[in-house]
């Protein structure tokens, strides 16, 4: 099985996808290897320490419920966090400053309960260009991804975005998966 975290210390997404077994060809191929997906949820008044805690476990617990070959994580971003004349200064404020820095915190959570049971990456996201676009405007990317997960699971369509962003980053490493365990193992 393959595990995607999308990480958030308020709302995370998470996605388990088969591991393709050959060639995928066709969408019924692609379809087969959903599994499950969800989102857990903290408190922003509980302590961060408690809702880490929390996270922990909801991980710990999905790696016994589905017991990974794989994990991803994406890797949280900096860019975009700060306006365009903010420079260096915005970008230490951002990246000390309580969203990002709680993100990250969860990340590192995420890592080391996945890392504890299967080879572990972050991965940067992907942004699919919608059809006919030659360059993603503001949202875009988050209709792109919607789009792409529906297109193969209908059912899934109006779920959370932290879930469809799980879900597409596994859909995007899942297709990848077989070279990528391979690299692993060699």
């Amino acid at each position: 099985m393959i595990i995607a975290i999308d990480p958030s210390i308020a709302k995370p997404g998470w996605a388990v996808l088969r591991v393709p077994t050959g060639p995928i060809y066709l969408p019924q191929d692609v379809t087969a290897l959903y599994v499950d997906s969800g989102q857990w949820g903290t408190e922003a008044s509980d302590d961060p320490a408690s809702r880490l805690a929390y996270l922990a476990e909801c991980c710990t617990k999905l790696c016994a419920e589905y017991p990974p070959t794989r994990a991803f994580v994406e890797e949280p971003a900096v860019s975009g966090l700060y306006g365009r004349n903010a420079g260096k200064a915005g970008a230490s404020t951002a990246i000390v400053g309580r969203h990002l820095g709680a993100m990250q915190r969860a990340t590192g959570v995420f890592l080391a309960v996945l890392g504890a049971h299967c080879p572990t990456v972050t991965v940067k996201a992907t942004n699919p260009l919608p059809a006919g676009s030659r360059r993603v405007q503001k949202g875009a990317g988050k209709l792109a991804r919607r789009s792409v997960v529906a297109s193969y699971w209908p059912f899934l369509a109006e779920r959370p975005e932290d879930e469809i962003d799980a879900i597409h980053l596994a859909l995007t490493t899942a297709t990848d998966a077989r070279r990528q365990l391979w690299k692993v193992a060699a």
